[in-house]
């Protein structure tokens, strides 16, 4: 599982968790699923958007929204796509270790549900 930002290049990709795939407007990305259901609630990136110290607030805030029932399907469904193939989760914030795709990564790690990485 890899992230990657659409505002740095042109992008192809398994899976979109952002606010949706309007925020991509302009950008030639090929994205095959938007799983809205897992990505962070408006009022939680509003609150957060400018505030990169706190991003450890963010986390534990996104992390109680994975917990949701709504979030835990998508999760599944994710899973289910990581079993059989790569997937790429596509962020557009301009910070690369702070942004919505890199704390669900984490939080996949941090539970074991992703997968290990593919042998070189």
């Amino acid at each position: 599982m890899s992230i990657s930002c659409l505002t740095r290049k042109t992008a192809s990709a398994s899976w979109w968790i952002g606010s949706g795939p309007g925020a991509c407007r302009g950008k030639k990305a090929r994205i095959d699923l938007w799983l809205k259901e897992i990505a962070p609630s408006d009022a939680l990136r509003h609150r957060f958007h400018d505030n990169p110290a706190a991003r450890e607030d963010f986390k534990t805030a996104y992390c109680a929204e994975l917990q949701q029932p709504p979030a835990q399907s998508a999760v599944r469904d994710l899973l289910n796509r990581l079993s059989r193939e790569p997937v790429t989760l596509l962020f557009a914030a301009r910070d690369e270790t702070r942004n919505n795709a890199a704390a669900l990564k984490e939080w996949l790690e941090e539970r074991g549900l992703s997968p290990p990485p593919s042998p070189a």
